[in-house]
């Protein structure tokens, strides 16, 4: 009989505590999880109209359809709150085209980002940035920071920076000028290599200093003038060119048999 109260009391006690843990309640801890959102650039960068301005006024070119400026330094770029690459693809736009200029230009970007709330907690990734000069060629040129070798000046440059053949340079952008009828500052051209009679590399168009249509180019000099041959992103007849008497370095890749 005693044994039997004492059983009886350590039930009743179990059951009041198993009372008093269901009216207590405890606060459930829920982790942060991380959200993405797209935030227009402009909320932390000037207004498009403002950026489109300000790059011509830095002699860049700008493009509205990508929210780019084109030809502009890293000081800009970063004053602007922009995404800076010192040696963007010239075909970055049109990557199935047939030919793409080995020629990279200095870019601003000003498109959407992508911002994450973490945890605080949570340890960001190791983004792990490319090897910048692992890639010099046998003049010591870092083709990866966007130097060429340049004959002419016997030297490794950039050549947005400083063409490699100004004179050369000079004479094809007037030869675009006149066959198109457009102004020389709506023209950019870049030489990727020449020698006295014959030229190739790179053609932009723009309008009032907006980013059009481009591609690349070959160029003859003939009674001491330059003729474009042959311009687009395409190929062309390995027997059309053979008039020109092109060196076989300058147009591997650009003709068909």
């Amino acid at each position: 009989m005693k044994n039997l109260k004492i059983i009886l009391s350590a039930l009743v006690l179990v059951l009041a505590l198993s009372a008093c843990q269901k009216s207590v309640s405890t606060p459930s801890v829920s982790g942060v999880k991380p959200t993405s959102v797209n935030v227009p650039i402009s909320k932390i960068s000037p207004p498009v109209s403002v950026l489109s301005k300000t790059c011509v006024e830095e002699r860049g070119v700008w493009s509205n359809k990508y929210k780019e400026c084109e030809g502009v330094g890293k000081i800009w770029c970063d004053a602007n709150k922009g995404r800076f690459d010192e040696c963007a693809s010239a075909c970055r736009h049109d990557p199935k085209a047939d030919i793409c200029t080995m020629n990279c230009v200095p870019l601003c970007s000003f498109g959407v980002v992508d911002q994450t709330a973490k945890p605080e907690a949570q340890v960001p990734p190791v983004v792990k940035e490319p090897l910048v000069g692992g890639d010099k060629d046998s003049h010591g040129c870092i083709g990866s920071a966007g130097y060429m070798w340049c004959e002419a000046k016997t030297k490794c440059l950039r050549i947005w920076e400083e063409p490699c053949w100004p004179e050369v340079t000079t004479a094809l952008q007037q030869a675009f000028a006149d066959k198109y009828k457009k102004p020389l500052a709506d023209i950019r051209v870049s030489v990727g290599e020449a020698d006295a009679t014959h030229a190739k590399g790179g053609v932009g168009f723009s309008v009032n200093g907006v980013a059009g249509e481009g591609g690349n180019f070959l160029a003859v000099k003939a009674d001491g003038k330059w003729k474009i041959v042959f311009e687009g992103n395409g190929q062309i007849a390995c027997s059309t060119l053979a008039p020109y008497n092109f060196p076989a370095s300058m147009i591997e890749g650009f003709c068909a048999k």
